[in-house]
């Protein structure tokens, strides 16, 4: 009997688990990763071009990270080449890199010391 009732539960909470959903494509994955990515981005470089004083030290480390994610958005561009939204998607965050850099050294700012 008991044995009965063990394996009733173990049925019953077998079939109430909620179903685990398929993995998503890996084109789908790059493309969310990416958005997100890019927002990040874009919020670094929009601190980064506020009018006013900014100290090199915080240029820099936005600098640092808008490359940063330039990079990492490039390198999922790398993995899903077939992909011509990620594929522009690296060349503007390379642009958004390459303004950064422009930016602090118009700043007079040496962000190679600084990491």
């Amino acid at each position: 009997m008991l044995r009965r009732l063990v394996a009733l539960i173990a049925l019953t909470g077998c079939a109430s688990a909620p179903a685990v959903p398929p993995p998503a494509p890996v084109a789908e994955d790059n493309q969310t990763l990416v958005g997100a990515l890019v927002r990040e981005q874009e919020a670094l470089s929009a601190e980064l071009h506020h009018p006013g004083a900014m100290e090199c030290g915080r240029g820099c480390e936005l600098a640092h990270g808008i490359c940063g994610d330039s990079a990492r958005i490039c390198a999922l561009s790398d993995r899903d080449a077939q992909d011509p939204e990620v594929a522009r998607a690296c060349s503007d965050a390379a642009d958004r890199c390459n303004q950064a850099n422009l930016d602090v050294r118009s700043r007079q700012c040496d962000c190679a010391a600084k990491h």
